[in-house]
């Protein structure tokens, strides 16, 4: 090795000297002592009036600015909990249906039924009633269901479609019907055999449904509970109702232009007599000769021998509108008055009073083809509702008698 290497090898252990670096001025580049101070301060100013109502972000090595835009006030935004489950309709229908006072009434209810329906009934309902610790419990949890509404909807929805309509014959009939003559009612109703009908109805009695009466001498009535009965109602209306159609040659066959209410032409007759008063023979029969005078008359209403004019003459005989003094009919003006002044309704059940003599449940066979809505209403649906209608009171009847 040379002496230059050893010196330079020894020199580099001497401690190096730092530099100073040169202090950049915060002008910038600009100024120098060439510039203009006045001109760099408009410069300063306009990049402030640019820079003003943005956010501006500047690195510690001097590094350009960042420049966002301003989003103003942040808006305060209040996050759900729990993400929504449903519809807004669907978180009504869980809330109670029944009032405090049909609850008590459904758990006096439940209370006197044997224990066993009402573990089925909780069963249907969606319940366990194993789990549940005493039959107090499983009454309360029952109540709690029903007064839902929506437990029993998803009950009946879930049924198949034979049982569904077997539970619409046993409204129909009143919720009360003998079981081999209701077995019998399905059969010719709807058809297929005994046998079924009989699985379909034990079936609805597993989950709470129907019930059955205690048997006596092997008789006995199946029973739907009167705190369901409405609420059945409300689910099969589908089942429920009559059904229509429409044909252009359907048509009525004795079709009168003029059709008043029938308390217009109750209060007509009424004028009538009161002005023509019609003589009566030994049979209490109106003359001929004053009867031809009345329906040339009334011929706008009704036909000669008509049912429609006895009708009338009975409702005012019924109601003591009209009365008989020696041979002649007389109309009895206070008794008119009073008919007068009472309420639509009011005459109207007086009308179905005396068309209940003549016909039974007119009034519910009106009824039913008016909810309708003015469509045509097949015969045998309407038969045979009108037939479980009346067998549902005889059923009822020979239930309370014993």
């Amino acid at each position: 090795m040379s002496d230059e290497q050893v010196g330079a090898g020894l020199g580099d252990q001497s401690p190096r000297r730092r530099r100073r670096r040169r202090r950049r001025r915060r002008g910038g580049a600009g100024e120098g002592p060439g510039t203009d101070p006045q001109t760099n301060g408009q410069q300063k100013s306009q990049n402030n009036s640019q820079n003003q109502g943005r956010r501006a972000w500047r690195a510690r090595d001097d590094q350009p600015a960042v420049n966002l835009p301003s989003s103003g006030r942040l808006p305060r935004r209040r996050r759900a909990i729990q993400t929504a489950r449903g519809k807004a309709l669907s978180g009504p229908g869980r809330r109670r249906r029944l009032t405090r006072m049909e609850m008590e009434e459904l758990q006096d209810y439940l209370t006197k039924a044997p224990e066993e329906y009402v573990n089925k009934l909780y069963a249907g309902l969606g319940g366990q009633p194993d789990r549940v610790p005493n039959p107090e419990r499983t009454i309360q949890l029952t109540v709690r269901a029903l007064a839902q509404g929506t437990r029993i909807a998803g009950l009946v929805k879930s049924l198949h479609q034979r049982d569904r309509q077997a539970l619409a014959v046993l409204v129909h009939a009143g919720g009360i019907a003998h079981h081999e003559e209701l077995v019998q009612e399905l059969v010719l109703s709807l058809g297929g055999p005994d046998r079924e009908w009989k699985r379909v109805l034990a079936s609805l009695g597993d989950v709470g449904l129907v019930a059955a009466t205690e048997e006596k001498d092997g008789q006995f009535f199946y029973v739907i509970p009167d705190p369901l009965v409405d609420q059945l109602i409300e689910q099969l209306g589908s089942e429920l109702e009559l059904p229509s159609f429409e044909h252009p040659d359907v048509r009525v066959l004795d079709e009168h232009p003029f059709c008043p209410p029938i308390t217009f032409s109750v209060t007509t007759l009424a004028t009538y007599i009161d002005q023509h008063p019609p003589r009566l023979t030994q049979r209490h029969e109106i003359f001929r000769t004053h009867k031809l005078e009345m329906d040339a008359f009334f011929a706008q209403l009704w036909g000669p021998d008509s049912e429609l004019f006895s009708f009338h003459i009975e409702f005012l005989m019924l109601n003591a509108i009209v009365e008989l003094k020696g041979d002649r009919l007389s109309v009895n003006r206070s008794v008119l008055e009073e008919w007068l002044q009472l309420d639509p309704e009011d005459q109207r059940d007086l009308v179905f009073g005396s068309l209940d003599t003549r016909f039974p449940l007119a009034e519910w066979v009106l009824w039913a083809v008016h909810d309708v809505g003015g469509a045509w209403v097949p015969e045998r649906p309407l038969q045979a509702l009108y037939r479980r209608w009346k067998r549902g009171e005889d059923w009822r009847d020979r239930l309370h008698k014993g």
